[in-house]
């Protein structure tokens, strides 16, 4: 038995349980059980009793439901990487968005419109999205397939520079399941709530895309596997 993250009511559900009680936490590190209520893609939860923090021995805090973390999924929206990010967002309904240069322009012109929640920086420097990204997330995962240059290594150093936790990893040196499989074991251990990831536009890599969502599916796949 273990806590799953439910992402469109916000709050936890016990793997296995087909009632309609959910839970968040509250003051004083106490679970609240919430019934659900309303339609199913507009819920909401109702508060009923306060329940200690531990529930048969399994905290909210353990290590074994890591995928409650996920909150957000952020990216700079260019293509390749960065928008495979956004897409996979949107497939697996986790909210998305980040920092985009002024203008909302990227290499095949203007962003398109259904991407959500993405706000424009005051002047077009992708180095400025980049590092802003950076800064309002919790980590950054970035892949590629061969060494990073370019925006991408920028990208890393910066996440450096401003102490924030980012993973690498190089797709042409390890498949997708066993890339998935250290991303799931990086947020387990990094535990972040906002996302963002990075990678080569679809210019320098036509790849990159493909490999980047099938990644994130698997990633958040096996996150909500019991």
């Amino acid at each position: 038995m273990e806590f799953l993250w439910d992402f469109l009511t916000k709050s936890y559900k016990l793997s296995g349980d087909k009632s309609l009680n959910y839970f968040k936490t509250g003051a004083d590190d106490k679970l609240l059980k919430y019934f659900k209520a309303g339609v199913d893609d507009n819920p909401r939860l109702i508060p009923t009793v306060f329940l200690i923090r531990s529930i048969t021995g399994f905290r909210l805090d353990s290590p074994s439901i890591p995928h409650h973390m996920i909150e957000k999924i952020i990216s700079g929206a260019q293509t390749g990487a960065d928008r495979a990010a956004l897409d996979a967002a949107l497939e697996l309904g986790i909210p998305c968005g980040g920092w985009v240069p002024k203008g909302r322009v990227a290499e095949d012109g203007i962003i398109p419109p259904h991407y959500p929640n993405l706000t424009e920086t005051p002047d077009s420097s992708v180095e400025m999205r980049t590092e802003w990204n950076i800064r309002d997330s919790d980590a950054t995962l970035i892949l590629s397939h061969g060494p990073l240059d370019g925006g991408s290594l920028y990208t890393r150093i910066k996440a450096g520079e401003l102490g924030k936790p980012w993973l690498y990893i190089d797709l042409s040196e390890t498949g997708i399941e066993p890339s998935s499989r250290t991303v799931n074991r990086w947020l387990s251990e990094v535990r972040p709530r906002t996302l963002n990831v990075a990678g080569p536009r679809a210019s320098k890599n036509p790849f990159i895309y493909e490999t980047t969502l099938e990644l994130l599916r698997q990633v958040f796949r096996r996150l909500n596997t019991p």
